[in-house]
């Protein structure tokens, strides 16, 4: 592990300074153990993509009809919440355990039918 930055920025504020110094390793295990499950989760989205038919795909059948383009934004956190939250249009905040959940394919099913039409 490197050691803590100096963080010059907060040097306006000397107690959250020492804050932020004193709980940089807490911080960058934290960091550490995120990249470490980004890892396993890309790997587990790549085996499940190959086992599952996309979703738009499957959309287009039960339309019977080739689906429009259509932007689609999902960002995924590492929160405990389980609600997904729309940001926007056709933008959600989706924590991973709703993500990885038995849920998310009925979910996600619902938005791309709403957007193809």
């Amino acid at each position: 592990m490197f050691g803590p930055p100096d963080f010059a920025g907060l040097a306006a504020w000397p107690a959250l300074q020492r804050v932020v110094a004193e709980r940089w390793p807490e911080g960058d295990a934290w960091h550490s153990r995120r990249k470490g499950a980004g890892l396993l989760h890309l790997r587990r989205e790549i085996t499940r993509q190959q086992r599952e038919p996309p979703v738009v795909r499957d959309v287009e059948r039960q339309l019977r009809r080739r689906v429009p383009p259509f932007e689609l934004e999902l960002v995924l956190l590492p929160v405990r919440d389980e609600e997904i939250r729309p940001v926007g249009e056709a933008k959600y905040l989706v924590p991973e355990a709703v993500y990885d959940g038995p849920g998310w394919a009925a979910w996600l099913r619902a938005v791309v039918t709403r957007l193809a039409s």
